[in-house]
């Protein structure tokens, strides 16, 4: 009976054009579908790659700024320590030339 109605009828012919039709639908869909997912991939992929680099940028950059930092801090504490060593050298010689003059005037002969 289901027969005799599927056989009656009239564009019965066309049926596997439309499975046809449909299963390229599908097919279309998914190449389409596929491609675009694995472009977003790839687009991720190149912005992770960006962000990974600027990243690494970021990282040298601190990096430098402490070594410059460090840098100056020790710069700074060896000319303080400099300075200090300084001082203490030419009040020393103050004393030694305050002695010096005062033991100096001592031995003067003023005898031409």
């Amino acid at each position: 009976m289901i027969l005799d109605l599927i056989k009656n009828i009239k564009y019965i012919k066309y049926i596997p054009y439309l499975l046809v039709a449909i299963a390229l639908y599908f097919a279309v869909s998914f190449i389409v579908d596929t491609y675009i997912e694995n472009k977003e991939l790839k687009l991720n992929i190149a912005t992770m790659k960006q962000n990974e680099k600027d990243i690494i940028n970021a990282y040298e950059y601190s990096i430098k700024e402490l070594e410059i930092k460090n840098k100056t801090e020790a710069t700074n504490k060896e000319a303080k320590s400099n300075a200090e060593k300084s001082i203490v050298r030419l009040k020393e010689l103050n004393e030694r030339h305050k002695d010096e003059t005062v033991t100096s005037n001592n031995f003067v002969d003023f005898s031409f």
